[in-house]
């Protein structure tokens, strides 16, 4: 039987010391009990605010394959420690094949943009919109104008939540995939792919959360509940299928 794994978001209000023991981290909190949580039962940690991580905890998140994404105070991504990949893949050594020829980052921008009109045919569909309103940006309006009229002013602000999730699980995919952390964060080649992936999905994401009328989240606390439980499973869909059409970019 597979065992579930789920994301552990660590949104610090007071400092966490956070250290392992045996198969497992401890998370401590001045006046609580420690809480214990099994590396094998994990696929990702988000870490936000006044986290304290000792040496050997994060290395054994990294032997254990569990990415630790950092978030700033504004809830951006800051850093990502990863280590051993679950799966050996030749995509990293395909993508630097492409991307180390002369036109190797047009290749990758071709790409890009036949994966977003076809994401967002799939929006255009799921939205009931009568007829595609043209180029990205004209898209990216009126989807800005459905959020207010749904969910107020405020809406770019709540909804940055989920973005900030979508790109630790993101970050996640594409490490998962076997592809090189420096290539995923942007220290080589050229190419920041987690950047990119990202905003590739964040078209599926924002409509999942339009068609599906989801509530959006005032804080960290509230996204964590709500992606976890409503947009873990159709992101990693989306996120896998563009995973997997990286192999069709041309040699």
């Amino acid at each position: 039987m597979t065992t579930l794994k789920k994301p552990l978001y660590l949104d610090a209000r007071s400092p966490l010391e956070i250290d392992v023991q045996g198969p497992a981290l401890s998370v401590e909190c001045k006046d609580l009990a420690p809480r214990w949580y099994p590396l094998a039962r994990l696929s990702r940690i988000i870490s936000r605010g006044p986290v304290h991580w000792s040496g050997a905890a994060l290395c054994a998140c990294m032997a254990s394959a569990v990415p630790v994404l950092f978030l700033n105070m504004d809830g951006q991504p800051a850093g990502l420690c990863t280590g051993s990949l679950r799966r050996v893949a030749g995509l990293d050594e395909h993508l630097e094949t492409v991307l180390a020829a002369p036109d190797g980052l047009e290749r990758f921008s071709d790409w890009h943009r036949s994966q977003e009109h076809r994401l967002i045919r799939h929006l255009i569909h799921a939205l009931g919109w009568s007829e595609s309103p043209g180029r990205p940006r004209e898209v990216a309006r009126l989807l800005q104008r459905e959020f207010q009229v749904r969910h107020g002013k405020d809406h770019a602000e709540r909804l940055r939540w989920y973005m900030s999730l979508l790109a630790v699980h993101a970050r996640q995919v594409l490490t998962d995939a076997g592809i090189n952390p420096t290539r995923v964060g942007g220290e080589s080649g050229g190419l920041n792919l987690g950047q990119e992936i990202t905003h590739l999905a964040a078209w599926s994401l924002r409509g999942h959360v339009l068609v599906d009328r989801y509530p959006l989240p005032r804080g960290l606390d509230h996204a964590a509940r709500g992606y976890t439980t409503r947009l873990e499973r159709p992101m990693t869909h989306c996120l896998d299928r563009l995973v997997h059409h990286l192999w069709r970019m041309p040699l």
